[in-house]
């Protein structure tokens, strides 16, 4: 496992770029338990949500595997 700061972390607008998609689906298949869960950083009330690049790029390989 990597350590935390070999880590690159995304905002949902990169995801979304990167799976050329719309950000409300990121969230509509975080949601839905079909897409990897971001991670929250900060107190509750001013929270980020971060998505780790390769828990992404697995999901999209996964995906890909799937329907190749």
């Amino acid at each position: 496992m990597k350590s935390p700061s070999d880590m690159k972390l995304l905002k949902v607008s990169e995801v979304a770029k990167m799976l050329n998609v719309s950000v409300s689906a990121v969230y509509k298949w975080t949601q839905a338990g079909e897409f990897p869960a971001p991670y929250k950083l900060g107190d509750k009330e001013k929270s980020v949500s971060r998505w780790n690049e390769a828990d992404v790029l697995s999901w999209l390989s996964e995906k890909v595997g799937r329907n190749g």
